[in-house]
């Protein structure tokens, strides 16, 4: 049986490695980390992860050769996975989801988790915090050195404008507060 590689491309998936794609993952994670798979390893994940029939599989690689754009492939494969993990109902929803946070260019027309300004404001003082201190509130697992890594090379939006200065102080007197955190995340606090 061959060893199924990671979505980095280049190792096998394996969790030291942080390049799985969990059975248990959300249906959303599922299908956004099999879309961010290198275009390259599409042949190997639709003969090894989907239940597609062999006549199908062949007929997606025929078509990925024949000039078929990549995107519509991963989205198949990432539909099916979903769909026999987590059900039909819940990878209509994921591919929905994938569409409007990644492919829809409006900042607003993204679909944001909502977090209670109370579970983030016992941290700051006043109506005022770091945005270092909010993206730690709002991402308590993740280091502070990577949040800071996120926020200096520009991945982290307030309310649709790109903030880079760590310690910059961001006004929480006025809610919803819409902030983007690196690529997937996106919260907004609310009262």
């Amino acid at each position: 049986m061959p060893l199924l590689k990671g979505t980095d491309g280049s190792d096998k998936m394996s969790k030291s490695q942080n390049n799985i794609i969990g059975l248990t993952d959300h249906p959303n994670d599922m299908f956004g980390k099999i879309m961010s798979i290198p275009d390259t390893l599409m042949e190997e994940y639709l003969k090894l992860v989907t239940d597609f029939t062999d006549e199908e599989k062949m007929d997606s690689i025929k078509q990925l050769n024949d000039g078929m754009n990549p995107m519509i492939l991963k989205k198949r494969i990432g539909f099916n996975v979903v769909t026999q993990y987590h059900g039909l109902e819940e990878a209509h929803l994921a591919i929905e989801f994938f569409e409007n946070q990644f492919q829809k260019k409006s900042f607003d027309e993204k679909m944001f988790v909502s977090i209670p300004i109370s579970t983030i404001v016992s941290q700051c003082s006043g109506q005022q915090i770091q945005l270092i201190d909010l993206c730690k509130g709002i991402k308590p697992l993740e280091s502070k050195s990577n949040l800071k890594r996120l926020i200096e090379s520009g991945s982290v939006t307030i309310n649709g404008i790109k903030i880079m200065d760590v310690y910059d102080l961001v006004n929480l007197d006025v809610l919803p507060v819409k902030i983007k955190i690196g690529k997937r995340d996106y919260i907004q606090l609310i009262p």
